[in-house]
């Protein structure tokens, strides 16, 4: 997923939001972990050191756990439901 408005240092793990309003087929996300770019990016773009470059932005996104299953379209809007852990951000 490609989200606007949310990054490494405002999102949390155990963070848990709702992709698609109110809508009953609405899924939710819970933040697991943080992710690192792999070695795939170096490759495709035939630039060795692009995945070390990438780590050090810091900007290399996160897992989700999906605890229900449903839609997403293009454009839903993302809400935040519960942030458990505040000092844990990604």
């Amino acid at each position: 997923l490609c989200i606007t408005g949310q990054t490494e240092a405002t999102v949390c793990i155990g963070d848990r939001f709702r992709l698609g309003g109110d809508r009953a087929d609405a899924v939710i996300l819970e933040v697991s972990q943080p992710r690192q770019p792999c070695w795939k990016i170096s490759r495709r773009w035939k630039h060795k050191t692009l995945t070390k470059l990438v780590g050090t932005t810091g900007r290399t996104g996160w897992y989700c756990r999906v605890i229900k299953e449903g839609v997403a379209h293009v454009g839903d809007p993302l809400t935040l439901l519960e942030r458990p852990h505040p000092q844990w951000t990604v």
